[in-house]
């Protein structure tokens, strides 16, 4: 009886383990989290590195911000310096997950909506994956 209680514990474990590991919506991860995407996806991002085409982009003169409430409104920050001078662009809008929340949408303010692949969703770091005719962009964000 023993030797079956032990077999059942273990089988048990195995399958919570392999369901656990095949629970990972995003490519890149996380597998589980305790916390709704929702709940991840709030908070204030800035970029911390972007390829095009797998080709790195250089970010030293160049600073983008995302605030993501709990309200669905976001507003994105973007400075950056050229000849000297500091230039700011903001916008804002409202967002949303797709259905299937692979994707985070937004909706600007001039009715502009953008669909970008989420490809890693962690408490304090994204991953978004844009693609713009033949041009393939990865952006990950830091909180």
């Amino acid at each position: 009886m023993k030797s079956f209680i032990r077999t059942a514990a273990f089988l048990l474990l195995a399958v919570s383990a392999i369901a656990v590991a095949s629970c990972g919506k995003y490519e890149e991860g996380p597998g589980f989290s305790l916390l709704s995407k929702k709940a991840r996806i709030v908070g204030e991002w800035s970029l911390s590195s972007m390829t095009v085409n797998d080709q790195a982009q250089d970010l030293s003169n160049t600073s983008i911000k995302i605030s993501i409430k709990k309200d669905d409104t976001y507003t994105v920050t973007t400075s950056y310096s050229f000849g000297g001078a500091t230039y700011t662009d903001t916008e804002n809008g409202t967002w949303k997950f797709s259905d299937d929340k692979l994707k985070f949408i937004t909706t600007d303010s001039a009715g502009t909506v953008s669909e970008i692949e989420i490809l890693m969703l962690k408490n304090k770091e994204m991953k978004l994956r844009d693609v713009d005719g033949n041009n393939t962009t990865i952006m990950t964000f830091i909180q």
